[in-house]
C-alpha cells in the first residue's frame, strides 16, 4: 500500500534510522562521512539502546582499538564522533506507520506524530525489527529472545586471566575487570519482551554446573544480574543485512542474534556504501543479505555461541 503526496508538515530527510543502538549509531556516523544526514527514532528517552538501558557499566571487550570500555561510555563516544554529522534524534517516539508514498519515498509516522518523508530507510531496530517491518508489509524472521546474565566475585582469585568457556549444556562463563566474572545459559525460551533476571535460576541452574567445571566456584558471591533480549534471526541465528529484496530504498541490520555490538562498527561502514553507491565495497556482506529470507541459503556456523 502507498500514500499519494508528501503531508506539508513532514520532515524531509536523506536517511531515516529506525533505532539508535550501537547499530544504528554506526550507521549514522558512517553515512555522515559519505555526506548523508539523518534522522533518528527510537522508543527509549536516549540513546544506545538496550546497552545504556539495561547495563550501562557493563564492560564490553569487543570494540576495535578500545581494550575495554563501559556500555554507557562506549554510546556516550559514539555520540560525541558522530556529532559534526548533525544528525537530529527523535527519543521517546515509536514507529506507528510506515509506508512507501507513490513518488516512491517512504513516509514515516510516530506515536508522537512526528512525520518523516525519506527515500532512504533503515531498520536497526533490534528485537522490535519484525513489528517495524510489519508496518512496511514485509516480513522481517526476527524474534525477542530473553536473556539472563549474572555477575559474580569468586571468593578464590586466579593470577591469570582465565579463557571464556561453554559447557556441552549450554553454559557459560567468561572473566570480566577486577576478577571477576560473568556467566548465563544458552536455553530454549518462549519469545517475548521479558527483563527481569532471576536469582533463583542462577542458585539453581547455572551455579551447580559451573562449580563442577570449575571446583573453586564452590564458593562466590552474586553481585548482580541483568535481563536483555537478544534479536534472534530464526532461519540461522545471524544477521539480515542490506536492502530489503523487491522493495527499493530499504534497508535493514537485523538479527545480529546477540552478536550487534561487536558487528556493528562493519555493518554501519558496509551498509554506508550500499545506500551511496549501490554496492558493498570495503566489507562485502553480501553472505548475510536478507535475500536468505525468501532462499534455502543459510549461514550456518557450528559451535559458535
Amino acid at each position: 500500500m502507498t500514500v499519494p503526496s508528501t503531508p506539508a508538515s513532514a520532515i524531509e530527510t536523506d536517511a531515516l534510522i529506525i533505532g539508535a543502538g550501537p547499530a544504528g549509531l554506526f550507521q549514522v556516523f558512517e553515512l555522515g562521512l559519505l555526506g548523508i544526514k539523518s534522522h533518528i527514532v527510537d522508543t527509549l528517552q536516549h540513546p544506545g539502546g538496550q546497552c545504556a538501558e539495561l547495563y550501562p557499566d557493563k564492560p564490553i571487550y569487543d570494540i576495535p582499538a578500545l581494550p575495554v570500555c563501559g556500555a554507557q561510555e562506549l554510546v556516550d563516544r559514539l555520540m560525541q564522533q558522530i556529532a559534526p554529522m548533525g544528525p537530529v534524534f527523535h527519543f521517546g517516539e515509536e514507529v506507528s506507520e510506515l509506508k512507501k508514498q507513490d513518488d516512491g519515498r517512504f513516509f514515516l509516522r510516530t506515536s508522537a506524530g512526528t512525520e518523516f518523508v525519506a527515500k532512504t530507510v533503515v531498520i536497526a531496530a533490534g528485537p522490535w525489527a519484525a513489528n517495524v517491518g510489519a508496518m512496511a508489509k514485509v516480513e522481517l524472521p526476527v524474534d525477542p529472545s530473553p536473556r539472563m546474565v549474572f555477575h559474580f566475585d569468586p571468593a578464590e582469585k586466579f593470577d591469570y586471566v582465565p579463557p571464556f568457556f561453554f559447557s556441552p549444556h549450554g553454559h557459560w562463563c567468561r572473566p570480566e575487570t577486577g576478577h571477576q566474572f560473568i556467566s548465563g545459559k544458552d536455553r530454549e525460551v518462549e519469545p517475548g519482551y521479558r527483563f527481569e533476571w532471576d536469582r533463583q535460576y542462577f542458585e539453581d541452574s547455572v551455579w551447580p554446573e559451573l562449580a563442577r567445571l570449575v571446583p573453586s566456584f564452590e564458593r562466590l558471591k552474586l553481585a548482580r544480574g541483568w535481563g536483555g533480549l537478544y534479536e534472534v534471526n530464526r532461519l540461522d541465528h545471524n544477521a539480515l543485512l542490506g536492502t530489503y529484496p523487491g522493495v527499493e530504498g530499504l534497508y535493514v541490520a537485523v538479527g545480529f542474534s546477540g552478536h550487534g555490538l561487536m558487528q556493528a562498527p562493519a555493518v554501519g561502514k558496509g551498509m554506508s556504501e550500499l545506500i551511496r553507491t549501490g554496492r558493498y565495497e570495503t566489507i562485502d556482506l553480501a553472505p548475510l543479505g536478507a535475500d536468505r529470507i525468501f532462499s534455502n541459503r543459510r549461514v550456518v556456523e557450528e559451535a559458535v555461541f
